[in-house]
C-alpha cells in the first residue's frame, strides 16, 4: 500500500489516504521534453505533451464516509476543473519519495462501485498538469507573500532542519533584495526599494 497526500496547488492539505497505485507512462519517455528547471541547484527536464505522467489510483473496501469525502473532493477537482498536487511515495516514479507532482483529475464522473455492507471500490484517474511545477523532496516550499506598502522587509515562515537553505525571490516591483535572519522557522527578505501598494513577492526555499 502506498500513501498519497492530496494538496491544493498552494500546498493546503485536502486529505491523505492509502491506496495501491499504478503508473503507466505513455509513448517514448524521451519525447516532448519541453521544460528544463533548476531546483535546489539540480537540473531537471520534465516530459510534456502526450507523454506526461498518467496515474491510476485505486481504493478497495472504503466506507460510505470515505466515499462522501471523495465525492466532495471530486465536485471541486474532478473533470479537469482545477489542478492540485499529490505527494508521491518512494519508487513509484523517478521522482524522490515525498515529491509533489501537480496533476488534474481526468474523470468527469467519480468511478466507484458498491461492494457489500456499505463499502465501496473507487478509482481516480490523474494526469500531470501541463505547465506543471514539481516540488522535489528537499525543497522547503514556495509561494507568494503580500508585502505591506512602504515596507522594506518581510518575514516568511519555513520548517527547516538546518539554516543552510537557499532562498529565491521575485518581487513584482523593480528592487534589489537580500536575505537575513535565516532560522529553522523563518527568514527575512529585505528590499532596496520600499514596497509600493499591491506589492507581492514570489519565493522559494531549497535545501
Amino acid at each position: 500500500m502506498a500513501t498519497f497526500d492530496f494538496y491544493t496547488v498552494g500546498d493546503v492539505l485536502i486529505f491523505a489516504q492509502a491506496r495501491p497505485p499504478s503508473y503507466p507512462v505513455r509513448l517514448a519517455p524521451a519525447a516532448n521534453a519541453a521544460v528544463g528547471e533548476t531546483i535546489g541547484g539540480r537540473i531537471r527536464t520534465e516530459v510534456r505533451g502526450p507523454d506526461r505522467k498518467h496515474l491510476s489510483l485505486r481504493w478497495t473496501w472504503i466506507t460510505a464516509a470515505h466515499l462522501a469525502s471523495f465525492l466532495s473532493w471530486h465536485a471541486t477537482y474532478g473533470g479537469m476543473k482545477a489542478p492540485f498536487k499529490i505527494e508521491l511515495p518512494a519508487d513509484l516514479t523517478e521522482l524522490a519519495g515525498g515529491s509533489k507532482l501537480r496533476v488534474r483529475s481526468t474523470s468527469r464522473d467519480l468511478q466507484y462501485a458498491h461492494i457489500a455492507f456499505a463499502h465501496y471500490d473507487l478509482q481516480v484517474e490523474l494526469v500531470e498538469d501541463l505547465g506543471t511545477e514539481v516540488n522535489i523532496m528537499g525543497s522547503l516550499g514556495l509561494g507568494t507573500v503580500d508585502v505591506t506598502a512602504d515596507a522594506t522587509s518581510v518575514d516568511i515562515a519555513v520548517a527547516a532542519s538546518a539554516t543552510t537553505y537557499q532562498v529565491f525571490i521575485n518581487p513584482n516591483w523593480n528592487t534589489g533584495w537580500w536575505v537575513t535572519g535565516k532560522t529553522l522557522t523563518q527568514f527575512t527578505v529585505n528590499f532596496v526599494v520600499p514596497a509600493p501598494s499591491g506589492a507581492k513577492a514570489d519565493w522559494r526555499a531549497d535545501i
